[in-house]
């Protein structure tokens, strides 16, 4: 594991996290620090292989010295991100940058008995890597306390009050971090993006194989460029009328949404009301956050194309405000993506918060 010896290499780090390549000339302009500062500084993270040299500038035509290009060695340490939906587990190995190594996914109905086990299972299906893993992160449904690594409670899970990050580290003895799926959803959504919203909600989907009603929605509700959680960490919990449950004798798969179009006769009234259901809520919400733009994400692909264009059209035809279906985008990726989102979270509080990294780094 790598050491960070105080504050200026870990400004460093930071920049160069954000950033592909860079010269000690400009580091030194970024962060306002003499130059033997910052050489001081590098010349220890460079023996740690943190830093590693990228390529050689050219001089100008006024002559002087080649630069060295240097830049981030984002394979050094692995992030394992899991992601887990109702009954699906989906666990990548990502390096610093956010790159996928490998991954590995599974169907398993996950609860309060078994979760610890499952999550020490997609552990250890990296097997040589998992020396290099800096962190574990996990995005699953619910009211999560990342701060204290706690389920608060999860629905769709059939868990509560759990102290999944202590369970997990004592397990793996690996640095542990929870968040909502939603949360993550949005979260990865500002990385791949840029940061170029200020306010978006990312409406996360998730659908089990097999379900006879739906309890409802994750919001994950940025503000200001910054998740917003709430005083109790529920912000964004959406939960449905379920006055349209399924009967015993219609039980709704997964599988089966991609399969209706809309509008036809064959549709049946059932997903209908279920359509509108989220329709009314997702409206509500938007209208009282009004923000830049919104992302349905999740498993929101299971529904056909048509189905789609119809819940984009309801939702900005009922909003209060002028908007375009511009204003509402499709995440393709489906659970990736709220995979992702974990350990962006993660990463971009280690590379941020000095304090917190020392505490992660000596664990």
């Amino acid at each position: 594991m790598i050491t960070i010896k105080n504050q200026t290499q870990h400004q460093i780090i930071n920049r160069i996290w954000t950033k592909d390549r860079f010269t000690r000339q400009e580091l030194s302009k970024e962060l306002n620090l003499n130059r033997s500062t910052i050489s001081r500084s590098l010349e220890g993270l460079m023996e740690q292989s943190v830093i590693i040299k990228d390529s050689v500038q050219n001089p100008g035509q006024l002559g002087g010295r080649k630069t060295e290009v240097l830049k981030l060695n984002e394979n050094l340490l692995k992030i394992m991100a899991i992601s887990i939906v109702n009954d699906r587990i989906l666990a990548l190995l990502l390096n610093l940058k956010g790159h996928v190594i490998d991954q590995y996914a599974f169907d398993d109905k996950v609860n309060e008995k078994n979760i610890v086990n499952e999550i020490e299972k997609a552990f250890h299906e990296f097997g040589d890597h998992t020396g290099d893993i800096l962190a574990v992160t996990i995005s699953m449904p619910g009211i999560i306390d990342s701060h204290e690594g706690m389920i608060q409670f999860s629905y769709d899970l059939n868990i509560k009050n759990m102290p999944l990050k202590k369970l997990i580290e004592e397990r793996l003895g690996v640095y542990t971090y929870i968040e909502n799926d939603a949360n993550a959803g949005a979260a990865a959504y500002l990385f791949e993006s840029g940061m170029k919203h200020d306010n978006l909600i990312y409406y996360m989907f998730s659908f089990p194989n097999e379900f006879k009603t739906y309890g409802g929605i994750g919001a994950g509700i940025v503000l200001n460029k910054t998740i917003y959680k709430g005083s109790r960490s529920a912000a964004g919990e959406i939960i449905l009328d379920n006055s349209w449950r399924y009967s015993e004798e219609y039980s709704l798969h997964a599988k089966d949404l991609a399969e209706y179009c809309y509008p036809s006769k064959e549709f049946p009234p059932i997903i209908e009301d279920m359509i509108t259901n989220l329709i009314n809520r997702i409206i509500v919400v938007t209208t009282l956050l009004d923000p830049d733009k919104i992302i349905l994400g999740g498993d929101i692909t299971d529904f056909s194309d048509s189905i789609l264009a119809h819940l984009k059209a309801k939702i900005v035809d009922g909003l209060d405000f002028t908007a375009t279906k511009a204003f509402i985008e499709i995440d393709t990726s489906g659970i990736n993506n709220i995979a992702l989102g974990g350990a962006v979270s993660f990463l971009n509080q280690f590379f941020t918060d000095y304090e917190w990294a020392l505490k992660i780094l000596e664990q």
